[in-house]
C-alpha cells in the first residue's frame, strides 16, 4: 500500500528536527503489558510516518476519512485502539524498534524470515477471520451494535494490516491486488452496517 507522505507541521506541532521519544512499553503487543500512549506519542507516530490527520483517518478506515477522529487520539481526548496504534506504528517504520534497537539481527536474515514458507496463508487466513467478522454484521447474523460496529473496524484494520504485510513480503505478485479489492468490499460492507444505525 502506498500513502500520502505530507506531514502538516501546523497540525502535529512539531518540526522536522524534533523527535520525541515513544516509551519502550507502548511497543509492545497488546497482550505483553502494553501501555496506552500518551497524545504527545501519537503525534509523533503521525510525524514520523509522514500522516497528515486526514490520510492517518483514510488509512485507518476512519468514518469519513477526516482528521477529526484522529485529533481526539492526538489531543489526548480518547485513546486511541491498539490496531490503530500498531498500523501508524508499522507505517512509520517503528517495527525495528518492537524488535529491539540493540538486536544484532541482519535485515536480510528478518526478510528471509518474514517469507518463511506458510507466512502468505496465515496472513490470508487472519484475513478471511477479519471478513467473517464484518459479514457475521453485514448479513445480519450478529445485530449492529456499538460493540459489534467496533469490531468490525478493528477487522477492517486488521485486513489493511495484512494487506502491508504480504507486500512486504515480496514473494507474490497477485495476491496485493486481490487483497485491495477485498478491503474495497469489506469497507463497503463497513458503510451499509454503520447506515443502518446512529451509533456510529
Amino acid at each position: 500500500m502506498r500513502f500520502t507522505r505530507i506531514c502538516s507541521k501546523r497540525e502535529l506541532n512539531v518540526t522536522d528536527k524534533t523527535q520525541i521519544p515513544i516509551r519502550p512499553e507502548c511497543l509492545r503487543p497488546a497482550d505483553d503489558l502494553w501501555a496506552q500512549p500518551t497524545g504527545e506519542e501519537v503525534r509523533e507516530v503521525l510525524r514520523r510516518a509522514g500522516l497528515t490527520g486526514t490520510a492517518a483517518a483514510r488509512l485507518l478506515g476512519m468514518k469519513g476519512a477526516t482528521g477529526r477522529g484522529i485529533r481526539r487520539y492526538t489531543g489526548g481526548e480518547a485513546p486511541i485502539p491498539y490496531p490503530s496504534w500498531a498500523l501508524l506504528c508499522d507505517v512509520a517504520g517503528l517495527e525495528r524498534i518492537w524488535r529491539g534497537e540493540n538486536a544484532a539481527v541482519d535485515q536480510k536474515a528478518v526478510d528471509a524470515d518474514r517469507a518463511a514458507p506458510g507466512q502468505n496463508g496465515l496472513l490470508l487466513e487472519s484475513i478471511e477471520l477479519a471478513e467473517r467478522q464484518i459479514d457475521s454484521v453485514w448479513s445480519g447474523k450478529v445485530p449492529a451494535s456499538v460493540a459489534s460496529i467496533g469490531e468490525c473496524r478493528d477487522a477492517l484494520i486488521r485486513i489493511r494490516q495484512a494487506e502491508h504485510a504480504v507486500t512486504m513480503l515480496g514473494k507474490t505478485h497477485n495476491i496485493p491486488a486481490q487483497l485491495k479489492q477485498r478491503i474495497a468490499e469489506a469497507q463497503e460492507k463497513l458503510k451499509v452496517i454503520t447506515s443502518w444505525t446512529d451509533l456510529a
